[in-house]
């Protein structure tokens, strides 16, 4: 249970992102900057530290699904999902969702070349990045590869919610060196899929890469093959409760949250 609880509040630390507080974002303005909005001033930002979070009891649900793809140029296929959910509904410790899912098509076609051995590529990059990280690393000609993050503010509850945690962490793996897994631990929820010699693939929240000290949301894509096709999708779901002041918020958080996607 403190396992759980713990996970629970790094998730909502690293993933419901800063907006700026209501009282601040309504201040009164003098005009000069725009209506409603005031400048701070050095003693005001000197106070500020950290990032502002929306307060638990004001979400009712928070969800993530998670989806990669790998297809080679041999035609193999992998594939990696999660989907978390975090229901506030009933009060108290939330009810905890996760299905992982993982799957590898083999082409049944012997690779046309073997691995370079001239091409390197870091492995580090965005694994300390507390918020959202995104990085693409290709050495490798005729690759495809994109990270997409999705937010939706939900009006409703989710019709259709996994239940229970039994499945926690799921991995597959072939004879090419091959692997496609997805779990969910204290760390929090990763996705990987990965290739011998051909490079890895992830996403993850709260920042579980292994060996990562970073929070939040990272997806990240490496390979040293050529004519790859991969991709990273993620889409984060949050209910507010209903009312004035949560209504304001799910609008402040909303737009708070839509700007990353431009990062």
């Amino acid at each position: 249970m403190k396992t759980r609880k713990r996970l629970i509040a790094h998730l909502l630390a690293g993933i419901l992102m800063p907006a700026a507080p209501a009282a601040l974002l309504a201040a009164p303005g003098d005009g000069s900057v725009g209506n409603g909005i005031s400048l701070l001033t050095n003693p005001e930002m000197a106070q500020i530290r950290g990032k502002y979070v929306v307060d638990t009891h004001r979400v009712l649900y928070f969800g993530v699904e998670m989806a990669s793809r790998w297809q080679t140029a041999q035609g193999q296929q992998l594939s990696g999902g999660a989907r978390l959910g975090l229901d506030f509904s009933g009060g108290g410790t939330p009810t905890v969702s996760f299905t992982p899912t993982v799957s590898i098509v083999s082409s049944g076609r012997t690779p046309t070349r073997a691995a370079p051995t001239d091409r390197h590529i870091e492995p580090g990059g965005i694994d300390n990045v507390t918020g959202l990280g995104q990085t693409i690393q290709v050495a490798g000609d005729f690759n495809q590869a994109s990270n997409t993050l999705g937010i939706r503010m939900l009006d409703s509850m989710p019709e259709s919610r996994d239940s229970g945690t039994e499945a926690v962490s799921r991995t597959m793996t072939d004879n090419t060196g091959a692997t496609a897994s997805s779990g969910l631990d204290e760390r929090g929820v990763m996705v990987t899929l990965s290739i011998a010699g051909q490079g890895v693939v992830q996403q993850s929240i709260r920042g579980a890469v292994i060996g990562g000290t970073g929070r939040g949301a990272h997806q990240s894509i490496r390979t040293l093959g050529d004519a790859h096709t991969i991709s990273n999708r993620m889409q984060l779901s949050i209910l507010m409760k209903p009312g004035n002041e949560s209504t304001n918020l799910s609008r402040i958080l909303g737009v708070s949250l839509s700007g990353l996607r431009g990062l």
